[in-house]
């Protein structure tokens, strides 16, 4: 995720930019066992991933124009504007702040079963076709101007809650399951026999 940056021919192609800089965040989510997530939800203090996510929410709008937000997309190659050590302190800095940012939510996110729960359960499937539902609108040459208005604004965050009730439905997670959740999983996790 440091590393890999240093290539000034680092883009999108094949997502391998945002591949290897999320690298950290998918090698946690392989490691982390359920016994670690239910001692980050058993903490006594969940107010302290409340009041986190308030001081992220404030530095972002108070850093909003010194910051840009590419670097939490972790995606490009570093600015050659910029010299390398600044530019690792910051990949990381952006790496420690998302490790700390899912923590705090972890803390706050109820125990209990809702709506919500559903659409969270179903997040990779929401995540990988809404990229294929929204290329046509990643090419257009122009976009409507109505879309920079504060109801264009408001229509497209109601477009977004749409789409993601329509990719989080059962139906869907069925038809897709043979992209979005293949039955791989025998192959990259070892079972209690065979580890040493």
């Amino acid at each position: 995720s440091v590393i890999a940056p240093l290539d000034p021919d680092l883009d999108s192609t094949l997502t391998l930019g945002r591949l290897v800089g999320m690298l950290p965040f998918f090698v946690l989510g392989l490691v982390c066992t359920p016994q670690v997530l239910e001692r980050i939800r058993s903490f006594r203090h969940r107010w302290v991933g409340a009041l986190v996510l308030l001081a992220a929410v404030a530095c972002a709008f108070l850093l909003r124009e010194q910051v840009h937000n590419s670097y939490f997309y972790l995606r490009e190659a570093y600015d050659e504007d910029a010299t390398v050590l600044w530019s690792v302190a910051v990949r990381v800095g952006a790496l420690v702040v998302g490790v700390v940012g899912t923590i705090a939510l972890l803390l706050v996110t109820p125990r209990g079963q809702s709506v919500l729960t559903a659409v969270g359960s179903r997040s990779l499937t929401i995540y990988l076709l809404h990229t294929a539902l929204l290329l046509p609108v990643r090419y257009a040459e122009a976009l409507p101007t109505w879309v920079e208005t504060w109801w264009g604004t408001l229509v497209l965050v109601g477009a977004g809650l749409g789409l993601t009730a329509v990719l989080a439905t059962g139906i869907v997670g069925r038809l897709t399951r043979w992209v979005t959740d293949p039955p791989i999983g025998q192959w990259l996790v070892r079972s209690d026999e065979q580890q040493p």
